[in-house]
């Protein structure tokens, strides 16, 4: 059976069919109601909708830039995380502060890489007012 941890969603190799942690410290997390519940049958990589969408943009924009496995990439997408899984309205727009510098920093210099329908549109555009 493939399931994955309810709080930081890595495989599960569980003992028993009803466990819903990989170790004490994601059970504790989730006792503590710090973290929400993730969802366990779909992996992070697959995860999307709602409570993922900070972590899927950036994520999006720093593959794009090949600056994912960069430090800052990687701090950005910390920051996306807490983002996401936060509840609490205190500190909410200082982590948005704080990923918007990260990502700028992070994507300093990084050439950025047109949409391909971008380009398709513009030869259509090209080609309509030369005929």
């Amino acid at each position: 059976m493939d399931r994955h941890c309810d709080v930081c969603a890595k495989p599960l190799d569980a003992q028993r069919s009803d466990a819903r942690f990989c170790s004490d410290r994601c059970r504790k997390r989730a006792a503590r109601g710090g973290i929400p519940r993730a969802d366990a049958s779909v992996p992070p990589e697959g995860r999307s909708g709602q409570g993922s969408g900070t972590l899927d943009a950036v994520r999006f924009e720093l593959t794009a830039a090949g600056r994912l496995d960069s430090w800052l990439g990687q701090a950005a997408l910390s920051l996306a995380e807490r983002i996401d899984a936060s509840t609490a309205v205190m500190g909410y727009a200082a982590l948005i502060k704080e990923l918007r510098s990260t990502m700028d920093a992070a994507l300093a210099g990084a050439e950025t890489v047109a949409d391909p329908l971008d380009e398709l549109r513009a030869r259509r555009d090209r080609k309509l007012a030369t005929g």
